[in-house]
């Protein structure tokens, strides 16, 4: 477990490997003991790039900035019948 601190706030990033992508994570620890928490913060080709992220990410939010947008946004899958409609009509054309 990695801590890092901005302005005297405890950040904990954290990195999980998704296939061969990295998904970034982070928790900002209030002085209370209560962890504010975000979910996926992006998907990153490097551990590194996650990681880096996750920090940039909780420190935005220590300062009340905006969270940055993840380079990349991956699409949510296609249900099963839009892939087969048009794979039917790739067929067809």
């Amino acid at each position: 477990m990695m801590i890092v601190y901005h302005a005297g706030v405890p950040i904990q990033p954290s990195v999980t490997q998704y296939g061969f992508a990295y998904v970034a994570r982070a928790s900002v620890i209030e002085e209370d003991g209560e962890a504010t928490s975000f979910g996926m913060l992006g998907v990153f080709a490097s551990e590194d790039a996650a990681l880096t992220f996750a920090i940039r990410s909780a420190s935005a939010f220590v300062d009340g900035e905006s969270l940055p947008k993840p380079p990349y946004e991956p699409l949510p899958p296609k249900s099963v019948s839009e892939v087969d409609n048009t794979a039917a009509g790739q067929r067809r054309g």
